[in-house]
């Protein structure tokens, strides 16, 4: 299954809840979010589009929604580990701190300085087996 097909259309109207959302360029992931209040970030995201010529997408699919905001970062960070988009680029240790948190792996500060995304989520999948086994 495509990661992308677990994201739907927004219904319109204000949505309650967290949920995690991608803006897409085309085919392209270009941004990976997630918020309590998502009609209201979208169209944060809107005003942005229409004042920044240098960010741009064309298209918003949401997925949600989460019981917690906590469980929607979590989700959100994984899928910034896993796609690096190119609006993700303030990406921090919290997020990656939120990853490990919701699946009750080894905090990041535990891992190499120079450890990649792609490295470190190799690295919790195989401890979250691991934890399975």
């Amino acid at each position: 299954m495509n990661d992308l097909e677990l994201f739907e259309e927004p219904t319109g109207g204000e949505q309650f809840g967290a949920y995690v959302y991608v803006l897409l360029r085309g085919k392209e992931i270009v941004y990976f979010g997630s918020s309590i209040s998502i009609c209201s970030r979208i169209k944060a995201h809107n005003y942005r589009k229409a004042k920044d010529e240098d960010f741009q997408f064309d298209k918003v699919l949401i997925l949600g929604p989460c019981e917690k905001i906590s469980q929607a970062r979590a989700i959100e960070s994984y899928f910034i580990m896993k796609y690096q988009p190119e609006y993700n680029w303030q990406w921090a240790d919290k997020k990656k701190t939120d990853l490990c948190k919701l699946l009750g792996l080894d905090p990041p500060d535990r891992l190499a300085p120079n450890t990649s995304q792609k490295e470190m989520i190799d690295r919790l999948w195989a401890q979250r087996e691991t934890r399975r086994a």
